[in-house]
């Protein structure tokens, strides 16, 4: 990577960070906030989807915008309406506050998730250095979830929930900083093929690649989805302690980051789309074997694997995705895999709480192992 992409790549990251990371920390403080004042268990679960739903309806939007005003300028915006947002909470430390405060903070974390990708994708014309700048870039989300609801709950333990909200709002203004003076790559001229690309961006779509792995980044995004929801509860039906069952969870973010770290090694030794291929058919095989583990550390075993090619996994479709999509409409791309990736979010915990409840955990990992492995024939086919 060369040494200019390697910069800004780093001030993307630290961006990332800054306003995902924040929202992570909100989200879990809020629902501490919300039972600590008398909300019950459903009150709670209607704040959690609240993190999600904006970008339902704003992912393709945003996209757009950052095709043509440059990825800058929607960042901003996102730190900007994430620390006022924390500000009116900090001010006043109510439920009804926390729930304006979950939807602009999905929304903020969403918007600069899409923005850093967009500008990431179009640092460079080499497909093999896109690569690299991806896997640093997919390390964002994981740091985030692990340093956002560590200083959440340092400064909950330290002060209370006012000062936390407070203390929150200022570390989105970090992503102003650390992304001034970004300037946007140079376009790459328009080839004649983006006649297919015009309008709608559901046209997109006319693209069966494009269509197809988007179902591939459905079904993994659907994995993590199970993974991170069933988890807690495949650990309850051990009898697992509570601090047992966070190491579980933490096992699987490790194993994750350290797999993205590791992908610009396996790059120059695989084809993309075959590591996709693979990583997809181990998962399938693992989530099977999950309901097979009978201890904290079996579970945590078969979770950090699963972690670690599930996290392979995101770079790789990102890269492609650019690969794929007219330089000018990269942001619509990849808004239409942001809608995939919180329909996923919203409807998997849904569907796995039904499952469960009717006929058990392990149905659930059986079923998803099953949809996955299913899923990897798709991605074969997108195999050059």
């Amino acid at each position: 990577m060369a040494a200019t992409h390697q910069s800004i790549v780093i001030r993307l990251v630290i961006a990332q960070i800054c306003v995902h990371g924040t929202m992570s920390g909100l989200r879990m403080t809020a629902p501490l906030l919300a039972l600590r004042v008398g909300y019950d268990a459903m009150s709670v679960g209607l704040l959690l989807a609240l993190f999600g739903v904006a970008q339902l309806f704003l992912a393709l939007p945003i996209g757009r915008y950052a095709d043509r005003h440059g990825s800058r300028k929607p960042i901003v915006m996102a730190a900007s309406v994430s620390a006022i947002s924390l500000l009116v909470l900090g001010i006043w430390p109510v439920f009804e506050v926390a729930c304006f405060a979950a939807v602009m903070n999905g929304a903020a974390a969403g918007t600069a998730m899409i923005s850093v990708q967009r500008h990431a994708g179009q640092l460079s014309t080499d497909h093999h250095e896109m690569k690299k700048i991806f896997s640093w870039i997919a390390v964002a989300p994981t740091l985030s979830n692990f340093f956002g609801p560590l200083l959440a709950g340092v400064l909950i333990d330290a002060f209370d929930f006012q000062i936390t909200f407070l203390v929150l709002c200022g570390v989105p203004p970090i992503a102003v900083i650390a992304l001034r003076g970004l300037t946007e790559p140079a376009q790459r001229p328009r080839p004649a093929e983006d006649q297919l690309y015009r309008g709608s961006p559901f046209a997109l779509l006319k693209s069966s690649a494009l269509r197809r792995l988007l179902i591939v980044n459905l079904a993994i995004s659907a994995g993590w989805d199970v993974l991170s929801f069933m988890l807690p509860l495949r650990g309850h039906d051990l009898g697992l302690s509570a601090s047992a069952i966070g190491m579980v969870l933490a096992s699987v973010a490790i194993a994750a980051t350290a797999s993205r770290l590791m992908m610009p090694w396996v790059f120059r030794r695989a084809h993309d789309m075959w590591i996709v291929y693979v990583s997809m058919v181990i998962t399938g095989v693992l989530f099977c074997f999950v309901p097979l583990a009978s201890s904290a550390i079996w579970l945590g075993c078969l979770s950090a694997l699963l972690g670690a090619f599930l996290g392979s996994v995101q770079p790789l479709i990102m890269s492609v995705l650019h690969k794929m999509t007219p330089p000018q409409r990269q942001g619509e791309a990849l808004g239409l895999r942001t809608m995939s990736i919180y329909i996923s979010s919203i409807t998997i915990p849904i569907l796995s709480g039904t499952i469960g409840a009717a006929v058990g955990t392990v149905a659930v990992f059986l079923l998803i192992g099953a949809v996955i492995g299913a899923t990897s024939r798709v991605a074969r086919s997108l195999i050059d």
